[in-house]
Parts: C-alpha cells; structure tokens; sequence
C-alpha cells in the first residue's frame, strides 16, 4: 500500500527522549500513549506500515517504553489496568511483524494472566461496584491498581 496522506502523522512522531514521562497536568493519563497508538493503528491498518518501516519501530519502542514492569501497558486509564488497550496494542504489532521481542511476550503473558475464571476478560476496575467518582478518581489520577474480582463472569457488564 502506499503511503500518500502519511506525512502529515509522520511529522508529528517525536523523538524518543523528547517528552517522555510529560503528562498533563492533574492528570495520570499518559496522552502520548494515546495518540501513538490512535496514529499507528490508522498506519498499520489503513497503510500497511510494518516493521520494515522506520515510523513502525519507533512506534514500537515508544509503546513498548509504557510497559511497566508487570508486562501491561498503563497511561490510559492512568495507573489502572486495562486489558482492552493491552491486548489492542499487543495485536496491532502482531499484525504489524513487531511482536518477537521479550517485551511482546511479557505482554501477552499478563493477559493470560489476567483472565477471568470463565476463560474471559473484563477491565478489573469494573469488576469491583465502584461509584461513578471513585471511578473517574481512579482512572484520572494516580492510584494503586485495583485487583480484578476473578470470578465475575466476563460478560458482567454486558446487556442481557
């Protein structure tokens, strides 16, 4: 696929040591993460950027470089973890020839890791009856994550 209409995201790719960490302030949602992955998903999916492709590694290092030490990727929900996000971004590179690194097997370990007892997998935040406040609390500042209640069904959440 060619790679007309690419530049204008391209342009906006920094570099690795400019900004990192940088956050908004009052917020522990990392926008970088967010937009990175946002533009690289549009690359991969709607121009078939891979690993051959020098934006594509950057891409990956940048993401990889939000994993914390548990193996998740954290910032969107701030310090929370997000299943959802995790296992999108880990089969985005997957589907973009990035995934033989131990940083992508760390990655899809947790999710293995964070299943439900059902097999399945839910956002553990959501697993807990939490108000609507400590809710939006805990996913916009900094706090410790919470645990996932294993055994709500998967589908807890889901309309009947």
């Amino acid at each position: 696929m060619g790679t007309a209409g690419t530049p204008r995201i391209l342009k906006k790719q920094l570099p690795m040591d400019r900004g990192r960490g940088r956050r908004r302030k009052a917020s522990a949602i990392n926008y970088r993460l967010t937009e990175t992955w946002r533009h690289f998903r549009f690359l991969v999916e709607q121009y078939g950027f891979a690993r051959e492709h020098p934006q594509a590694e950057k891409a990956a290092e940048f993401l990889f470089s939000c994993q914390t030490a548990a193996g998740d990727l954290r910032g969107m929900l701030a310090n929370q973890y997000a299943t959802y996000y995790t296992g999108a971004i880990m089969a985005l590179l997957i589907q973009a020839g990035l995934r033989r690194r131990p940083a992508h097997r760390e990655g899809l370990r947790v999710l293995l890791a964070m299943r439900q007892d059902d097999g399945g997998w839910s956002v553990p935040l959501i697993t807990h009856k939490l108000d609507r406040q400590t809710q939006y609390r805990l996913t916009s500042e900094y706090a410790e994550p919470i645990e996932p209640d294993r055994t709500r069904h998967s589908r807890h959440n889901a309309p009947a």
